[in-house]
């Protein structure tokens, strides 16, 4: 059993079967669903109530508070250009 299947919310299994569709390795959906988890948890609230300027306020969050980003996570960032 890989981490993203240990999560059962909603949000991991609907991006979870959304990626096995696509053919996505189990590590890349282990590491796209952990994100998209600490994005829920930041939010605290719904996600299709999030709004761009609350993506934004996560992307300064992440640069304020996690120094030195690893490339996987700056990817991430640049993910809404």
């Amino acid at each position: 059993m890989t981490p993203h299947e240990k999560r059962p919310c909603p949000l991991t299994i609907r991006l979870a079967q959304d990626m096995r569709i696509r053919n996505l390795a189990p590590r890349t959906i282990d590491a796209y669903t952990y994100h998209a988890g600490k994005f829920a948890d930041f939010m605290q609230k719904p996600l299709d109530r999030v709004t761009p300027e609350d993506v934004r306020s996560f992307q300064v969050y992440l640069i304020v508070t996690v120094h030195g980003l690893a490339r996987t996570d700056s990817q991430v960032l640049k993910a809404d250009d």
